[in-house]
């Protein structure tokens, strides 16, 4: 029986899947994260100056005084473009 690390390391589309931080995609093309801490990761790295409002709840996320994302208590939302 193979172990789950070596399933992986033979089928790389599934751990590519896996190590995208619970990431998938909405009806408006907009990226969600799962996780407060994936939600978060992904704001940083593309928007260095991002301010978040509020906490793990729910928090709304701007930069350049624009909005950029969401965080509702279970699913965060980063926006194609500022609102």
């Amino acid at each position: 029986m193979k172990s789950f690390t070596q399933y992986l390391n033979e089928n790389k589309s599934d751990a590519e899947l896996l190590t995208r931080h619970n990431e998938t995609y909405n009806h408006l093309g907009e990226r969600e994260f799962n996780s407060w801490h994936g939600w978060l990761r992904a704001l940083r790295a593309k928007y260095p100056n991002v301010q978040i409002e509020g906490d793990k709840d729910i928090a709304h996320a701007t930069a350049d005084g624009k909005t950029i994302g969401e965080w509702d208590g279970v699913v965060g939302v980063l926006y194609k473009e500022k609102l």
